[in-house]
């Protein structure tokens, strides 16, 4: 080799990708044509201003930028086969869900059977207690009779107790009689000859007088009946308004014998007041005769009526029966209810499948959310090239109304 020798130069090339062939060639047969690096907001920025922003040209438009993200989509190979995998699992997902309604269903349906054939059993067991003669509960008739021995009495005491004492409350004038002692006020023999020589009124008053707390003690059993929360709302309700009237008339009547007591002392006495009835022996003695005795007369009747109705074996055994068969027949409506729903869900689940078996087929598939994000980028580009524009706001909304209805129609 000489003193000064000469190397060739080395030139590395390139070689390029099919994809950026494909873009080059479009771009240059279409200008309009997105191009290289470019994003679609950018891509929408240019054409919305290169068409001056027009409304006939914008679904066209919307149509060519929907066929470039599917035709991208569709050369993208690695995409396909994540999507492949992607519909694979969706499939498999939905299958699961299935299997696991189709047990569930199961279960409903054998609940279901298990329901009419108990139906059916009670409906046999009430034909055969029908033909049956009347059983007695002699447990019950025995509490029957105790609470009729137990009541009658009671009621009878709760009636000349009231009468008495509504006679001594509203009617007994306690200075002008004198001396009058607690049980004569509670329990005064002469209150209805007295009131029938005083006016009819005053002796039908002190008449239907305890006829009123009878008959809250009625309607005390009956609301023991209800069920809920509600029933003990208003049982407190009635016991308080009985209490109430016991309240009053004790208070009446202590104030009628202190103010007789007061009468007869040497010294001036302070006069009778609400004070003075809480430590009054008299004022606790008619409450406890009144309105214990009332809460008597009322666990004794619920007693005797809880008796009476379930003395009849058959007819307890019948009333079961029939609770039985409401409970399973409200059941059965539910379960046909629920059962309907799973079928449909189980309809719907297979029809997605089908669906996705006909996509997991085919040599092409598309990100649906992938092409909806890109043509939402396109539309942003174009409503702010609108804004550059000025562009009046009745045609930005009429463009926005085109571009969902488009979005729409795509099943995007």
């Amino acid at each position: 080799m000489g003193l000064f020798s000469t190397k060739k130069k080395e030139t590395t090339i390139i070689a390029p990708t099919q994809d950026s062939i494909v873009s080059q060639i479009q771009q240059n047969l279409n200008p309009d044509a997105r191009q290289d690096g470019e994003t679609y907001a950018q891509w929408g920025v240019r054409i919305c201003a290169k068409v001056f922003a027009s409304m006939t040209a914008f679904v066209p438009c919307l149509m060519v930028v929907y066929h470039d993200i599917k035709s991208l989509q569709a050369r993208d190979q690695a995409l396909q086969n994540k999507l492949k995998l992607e519909n694979d699992a969706k499939i498999a997902n939905l299958q699961t869900e299935i299997d696991l309604k189709n047990k569930n269903l199961e279960q409903k349906q054998l609940q279901l059977k298990d329901n009419r054939e108990t139906i059916k059993q009670k409906n046999e067991q009430l034909l055969q207690l029908s033909k049956e003669k009347e059983r007695v509960n002699k447990d019950e008739r025995l509490k029957l009779i105790i609470g009729l021995i137990i009541l009658i009495p009671l009621t009878l005491y709760l009636f000349i107790f009231y009468s008495s004492s509504f006679y001594s409350a509203f009617f007994r004038d306690f200075l002008e009689e004198g001396t009058v002692e607690l049980t004569q006020a509670m329990f005064d023999p002469m209150a209805i000859s007295n009131a029938y020589h005083n006016s009819i009124m005053e002796l039908a008053f002190i008449l239907f007088a305890p006829v009123i707390f009878l008959g809250l003690g009625f309607v005390l059993h009956s609301f023991s009946n209800g069920k809920g929360r509600e029933k003990y709302l208003k049982m407190a309700a009635l016991i308080l308004t009985t209490l109430t009237f016991d309240i009053i008339i004790a208070y009446s009547i202590a104030k009628g014998l202190y103010d007789v007591w007061a009468a007869n002392q040497m010294e001036d006495q302070p006069s009778f007041n609400v004070a003075s009835a809480i430590i009054d022996p008299n004022f606790w003695a008619v409450i406890f005769c009144g309105f214990v005795a009332y809460i008597i007369w009322g666990l004794v009747y619920g007693l005797i009526m809880s008796a009476h109705e379930k003395m009849d074996i058959s007819k307890v055994e019948k009333a079961e029966c029939k609770q039985k068969i409401a409970q399973l027949t409200s059941n059965n409506q539910q379960l046909n209810n629920a059962i309907a729903q799973l079928n449909s869900e189980i309809a719907n689940k297979n029809t997605e499948i089908n669906n996705l078996k006909v996509n997991q087929y085919s040599n092409t598939r598309y990100d649906v959310q992938a092409i909806k994000q890109e043509m939402n980028n396109f539309f942003a580009g174009w409503t702010q090239q609108m804004a550059q524009f000025g562009t009046p706001s009745n045609i930005q909304t009429q463009t926005t109304q085109l571009y969902n209805n488009t979005i729409t129609s795509l099943s995007l």
